[in-house]
């Protein structure tokens, strides 16, 4: 038996997967001492904040048939279920990715940590999509992926400027 979702799920995942990106990046902040450091990690962590809060408002406008959970689904905790997905998917949404965080972190190995995430939330959504029937939304998860590769964007084009600038500095 295959598992379908709907994207009331899936926005569920997508929210829970955000804040915990949000808290990622605000710790990561926490731990840096360079102005403008912490003023870009804070922005992704509003960023992500935002995401969240936009995933939010769109399952509160889903019509019901997005809503609808299929007749062949097999958990009866869904909410469980998903939640635990969100948190170990491995890329942005993963809590205990900022356990490891310390104050000697460069920029550049958060930038590139942040970058993983991003594939990682991005190939987990696209593989969601394939879950997803027509009728239940498998078009709005596309929106998903497109902030996400966003997100991916920002994180390579700051990774750039980081690096040009440390290059040259030597």
């Amino acid at each position: 038996m295959s598992i379908k979702y709907n994207m009331d799920e899936v926005l569920q995942m997508a929210e829970r997967i955000e804040g915990n990106a949000a808290e990622f990046y605000t710790k990561a902040a926490d731990l840096h001492s360079s102005a403008p450091d912490i003023d870009f990690l804070r922005s992704m962590a509003r960023m992500e904040n935002e995401h969240r809060d936009i995933f939010s408002a769109l399952r509160k406008r889903l019509p019901a048939a997005m809503r609808q959970t299929p007749d062949d689904y097999p958990y009866l905790k869904a909410t469980l279920y998903l939640n635990e997905m969100a948190d170990v998917l491995g890329g942005e949404g993963t809590l205990s990715q900022s356990d490891p965080l310390t104050a000697s972190d460069s920029l550049a190995d958060l930038l590139r940590r942040g970058i993983g995430f991003e594939r990682q939330a991005i190939l987990f959504y696209i593989g969601i999509r394939e879950l997803v029937p027509e009728n239940r939304g498998k078009k709005e998860v596309d929106t998903i992926v497109e902030m996400e590769k966003q997100h991916m964007v920002e994180l390579v084009q700051h990774l750039e400027r980081v690096t040009q600038a440390r290059r040259k500095k030597k």
